[in-house]
């Protein structure tokens, strides 16, 4: 069946052949279907915990992005340093956590050297 086959079926709202020979799919199955908008759960009671993450997003050559999800809104930073046992770490503070927020953030670790390993600590 060529494309332009295949397009006229759809088009007129008849099944589409099975290319393994088992019953054909219908159209219908294909159109999109209405869903509710997303939305972010509830937040649990008590203190600020971590929720989601740390996840490391974007890195170039000289900066790297890290994300977290807390429970609240709460100050947060980012330990960063070449040796593991985070000796002279330089500390990177993230943006204000909030509800309009979703109570996610994003640090960017800027000043990086390329081609190092490094360590970070929430």
């Amino acid at each position: 069946m060529t494309r332009k086959e295949f397009l006229a079926l759809v088009t007129a709202g008849s099944a589409a052949p099975s290319l393994a020979g088992e019953a054909a799919v219908p159209v219908a199955f294909f159109a999109a279907k209405p869903s509710a908008p997303l939305t972010l759960p509830d937040n649990p009671p008590g203190p600020a915990s971590l929720m989601a993450g740390p996840m490391l997003g974007h890195t170039g050559p000289s900066e790297a992005r890290v994300w977290i999800r807390a429970t609240a809104a709460v100050p947060w930073s980012v330990r960063v340093s070449e040796s593991a046992s985070l000796d002279g770490a330089r500390e990177v503070t993230g943006p204000a956590l909030s509800d309009d927020s979703g109570g996610t953030g994003t640090a960017i670790l800027d000043g990086l050297k390329p081609a190092t390993r490094y360590f970070y600590q929430f």
